[in-house]
């Protein structure tokens, strides 16, 4: 209602999405989302295309480098815009 997000709700959308596998995923202005939830969101998604990380401060270089390590031979869009927590991109 005041423009602030809903942390209780976007907690409650994260574990929900844990259990699924996906291709893609907006996760955009998740202000709750740090590395180690979207490491668990992305735990079942073996087969991730597109991700959208725009807003997200909680995101640092650690996740660019997980999704480097786990995803480089599927992903094919990575949205990074926005998050002062990344140093490896501009």
């Amino acid at each position: 209602p005041n423009g602030e997000p809903d942390i209780k709700r976007q907690l409650v959308m994260l574990k929900e999405l844990m259990r699924l596998s996906h291709t893609a995923l907006d996760l955009s202005y998740c202000v709750v989302l740090n590395n180690e939830l979207l490491e668990q969101v992305l735990a079942k998604s073996h087969a991730l295309r597109r991700l959208n990380l725009h807003g997200c401060p909680g995101i640092t270089d650690k996740a660019v480098l997980y999704l480097e390590r786990v995803h480089a031979n599927t992903l094919e869009a990575l949205y990074l815009s926005d998050n002062p927590g990344l140093n490896c991109i501009e």
